[in-house]
């Protein structure tokens, strides 16, 4: 297999981080168990094969994260890496002056700007399972406590589900939702989303997923962002009320903002 000098640094977007091995003559890609062996025996030291996908009979495409960033099991896809055509609303940065605005407007919300990696949960209609995608759109694995909760509101939900928001270890911090039963909620406002994931998010009693902490009003506003700030976090984000979801980021309707904190 191609050499990987694990002194280098890889890319700030796993899912193309990858190489391409060779298939041992005799060997039958169709069978998922030995394409996972081969998976994790070819995985360089320091490594683990997220996924492989096969390219040809005789070659497969392995999709490797750096050993320390899987501190928990990961579920194996096989289609990481391909394009879904679904790109999640990015946020528009603003400067630290900025923020008496948006505390003294009562049609913003604040949350926390997360430190993780951002995944979208989507549940397939009427038991056609469950994937995970990046801020780039493809398909990605995720921690498999995640897939396991996804999969039980499939039970419950035979319509399907999108929920967004960020992975921050083992634990998906839930933000939004885009679509319920079958139907999208792009076009409806964000505090409406927002009241109904809630709903959902709160009906497993055992789950590795949290709703975001939201703070509304100046005060609590106020309040959010001196903790985040005494805590060292990332920076706050202020969300419209009203705002509709739109994809990567909207120039000419920015109502969805953050501001990153310097220390």
């Amino acid at each position: 297999m191609p050499a990987i000098r694990l002194g280098d640094k890889p890319p700030l977007r796993p899912e193309n981080w990858s190489v391409t091995v060779s298939v041992p003559d005799g060997a039958d890609i169709a069978d998922s168990g030995l394409l996972l062996a081969m998976a994790r025996d070819a995985a360089p030291p320091g490594y683990y094969a997220v996924a492989a996908v096969p390219l040809s009979p005789e070659t497969i495409r392995l999709h490797l994260w750096p050993a320390e960033w899987l501190s928990v099991a990961m579920t194996f896809d096989p289609d990481a890496g391909l394009a879904t055509g679904l790109r999640p609303q990015l946020l528009a940065p603003i400067d630290a002056d900025d923020l008496e605005r948006y505390f003294d407007d009562d049609d913003y919300v604040g949350q926390e700007k997360l430190d993780g990696r951002r995944l979208l949960v989507e549940v397939g209609a009427a038991g056609a399972g469950v994937r995970g995608m990046t801020r780039r759109g493809r398909v990605t694995p995720m921690p498999v406590a995640v897939a396991d909760w996804a999969r039980r509101l499939g039970q419950d939900f035979q319509g399907g589900l999108l929920v967004d928001g960020e992975l921050v270890g083992d634990t998906l911090v839930a933000f939004d939702m885009l679509a319920f039963e079958g139907v999208s909620l792009r076009d409806t406002g964000y505090c409406s989303r927002l009241v109904l994931l809630e709903t959902v998010v709160g009906r497993d009693a055992v789950r590795p997923i949290r709703l975001i902490e939201t703070a509304g009003g100046t005060d609590a506003k106020r309040a959010l962002v001196a903790r985040l700030r005494n805590e060292s976090k990332e920076g706050v984000v202020f969300k419209h009320v009203s705002a509709r979801w739109r994809p990567v980021r909207d120039q000419a309707d920015e109502q969805d903002v953050y501001v990153q904190f310097s220390f």
